[in-house]
């Protein structure tokens, strides 16, 4: 049954995307995802908030 449900999950799985995300937009991403402020992930990235919000703004736009 297992075996069956994952086999068929494979053959669903949506193409990927043309324009990833690059490695620093899905570190950000999931960062907010964990409920991290710009703020927050800024000191922690070690980069400002501004760059922060480019990253977010770029990922959305793809």
């Amino acid at each position: 049954m297992t075996f069956r449900l994952l086999r068929g999950l494979i053959r669903q799985a949506p193409p990927p995307l043309e324009d990833p995300l690059t490695v620093r937009e899905l570190e950000i991403a999931r960062l907010v995802a964990r409920g991290h402020t710009n703020a927050d992930i800024a000191v922690q990235l070690t980069i400002s908030p501004g760059t922060v919000r480019t990253h977010i703004q770029q990922g959305e736009s793809r």
